[in-house]
């Protein structure tokens, strides 16, 4: 099966929405809404929780997330659950396929103090990505943007989207907006992002802004991406660094 195109809704939350309840209840109101033309929904990232809330955490998430997706038939990237631990922050992003089924999910541990200057990072899984019809989706957390090489990894793998939830500090908005365009242009990748910034939400592989995120959170931002003009990720072995003026952080 190839797709020629999909339709990705982004779902944005403000702070007052960083407790999972009040999440699952703010999903469930837009979801209700018409729905029916999409194809793949991108969820934001969650607070962070502690070791004995993980478990019950992932067991309301699963169960409330899998019925979404069988019922409005469409995939799910449903968000992170960072959990700190003593040994460090892991954080579990799931994929739920059109049919209510897990596809697959994403683990991500940070094992002391990250320096992202000096790009000091233990990684827990190889990037993670699932088959969509005739393309590539991948899935990458907000830390991960921080690392070139990680996003390097996933165009060298022929990934055609990235999905990538977030939930960071606010005075984080302009440092992911510029990590985007960065991160899209320097490996000829499309990026969208959900999660509690306001600023830009998705970078088309050339470095066009398609969609930012207002100050109205209460909107859901919706894309039509046409799989058949994206470009394919190059396969160069160098990466873009060599372009000082390209690479903002």
């Amino acid at each position: 099966m190839i797709e020629k195109s999909i339709s990705i809704s982004i779902i944005q939350c403000k702070d007052k929405y960083d407790n999972l309840m009040q999440i699952k209840d703010r999903m469930a109101e837009i979801l209700n809404r018409e729905n029916s033309d999409v194809d793949l929904i991108l969820m934001p990232e969650f607070q962070l929780a502690p070791p004995s809330k993980t478990e019950e955490i992932e067991r309301v998430l699963l169960a409330s997330f899998k019925g979404y997706a069988e019922r409005l038939g469409c995939w799910i990237v449903c968000g992170s659950i960072p959990c700190i631990s003593d040994e460090g922050l892991t954080q579990r992003t799931y994929v739920i396929n059109d049919a209510g089924i897990v596809a697959g999910h994403y683990d991500e541990i940070h094992l002391g103090p990250i320096n992202v200057r000096e790009d000091k990072y233990v990684h827990g899984n190889k990037p993670f990505f699932f088959n969509f019809g005739d393309s590539k989706i991948s899935v990458a957390t907000a830390n991960d943007l921080y690392f070139p090489e990680f996003i390097r990894s996933m165009a060298l793998a022929q990934v055609s989207v990235v999905c990538s939830p977030v939930f960071c500090p606010l005075e984080m908005a302009e440092i992911f907006s510029s990590m985007l365009v960065t991160r899209a242009f320097e490996n000829d990748i499309l990026i969208v992002r959900s999660g509690n910034l306001e600023g830009i939400s998705a970078v088309s592989p050339n470095g066009t802004v398609l969609a930012k995120t207002t100050a109205d959170f209460e909107e859901q931002i919706k894309l039509k991406i046409d799989m058949t003009k994206l470009k394919k990720a190059s396969c160069s072995r160098y990466f873009r660094y060599v372009r000082k003026d390209l690479y903002f952080y």
